[in-house]
């Protein structure tokens, strides 16, 4: 089965202890991973790195229509994800709780420790 990643916005991710539906997946937390080649005949000749995907972020609900904030996202790491279905997302877990920052401008408080490992950063 060959999945997109826009394929796993559209599938609903259940916990396997409870049976609860924790959402969908709103982001996708990856680890970019630069392959250069240095090669002196030809200056700036590199091979493509390679992107991993460390978690998956649903975000809070709403709180009064966002007008009192949002609830915590939920941060599932990708080692617990069991299974990818065609309708949903099997975990194990219930992921853990990160707080959220902002509002609808606002920045995710997880996006900053990433930010000086992307490369137009």
């Amino acid at each position: 089965m060959e999945l997109h990643s826009g394929g796993l916005f559209k599938k609903d991710i259940l916990c396997i202890d409870d049976g609860r539906c924790l959402g969908r997946a709103d982001e996708l937390l990856l680890e970019y991973k630069a392959a250069y080649i240095q090669d002196v005949t030809q200056p700036g000749n590199y091979q493509p790195g390679a992107a991993q995907v460390q978690a998956l972020i649903v975000r809070g609900r709403p709180r009064l229509f966002g007008l009192l904030g949002r609830e915590p996202d939920l941060l599932i790491d990708w080692s617990d994800v069991l299974v990818i279905g065609e309708d949903a997302i099997l975990i194990r877990g219930q992921g853990r709780e990160v707080q959220s920052s902002g509002g609808l401008l606002g920045s995710h408080s997880l996006r900053g420790q990433f930010a000086g490992k992307l490369p137009w950063s």
